[in-house]
């Protein structure tokens, strides 16, 4: 019995290629180079889109995020700009301004730093 399916036909390596070659001539020949086009497209957006996507990240990271010390307990962490956290450490409500945490104070309060004052020093 005779059988004509592609599937069992043997070709070489070197046929093979040149089968390729004349079939996307072909489509290129009757107006179907939108699809090569489409291809070759994908093909460039997954190769560029990490490397754009790798650097826009560092650039961003590098632009927003800061790294300093809580202003009550000394622990130093990082956070977003334009922010408001807790410290890890002590809880205290902490905002991003200038590149440092400055504690959030309710309205009225006045911050002030305690300086020890020997007593030999005042006599």
């Amino acid at each position: 019995m005779y059988s004509n399916n592609f599937k069992q036909l043997n070709l070489s390596a070197g046929v093979r290629q040149i089968l390729w070659l004349l079939l996307i001539f072909w489509l290129l020949s009757i107006g179907g180079g939108f699809l090569l086009r489409g291809f070759v497209f994908i093909l460039g957006l997954i190769i560029v889109a990490p490397v754009i996507g790798f650097f826009g990240l560092q650039w961003w990271l590098r632009s927003n995020v800061v790294q300093s010390e809580c202003p009550v307990c000394q622990h130093e962490f990082t956070g977003l700009k334009n922010q408001t956290l807790d410290c890890p450490s002590c809880g205290e409500s902490l905002q991003v301004n200038d590149k440092k945490f400055q504690r959030i104070a309710q309205d009225g309060v006045i911050d002030i730093d305690a300086v020890e004052v020997n007593a030999s020093v005042v006599e």
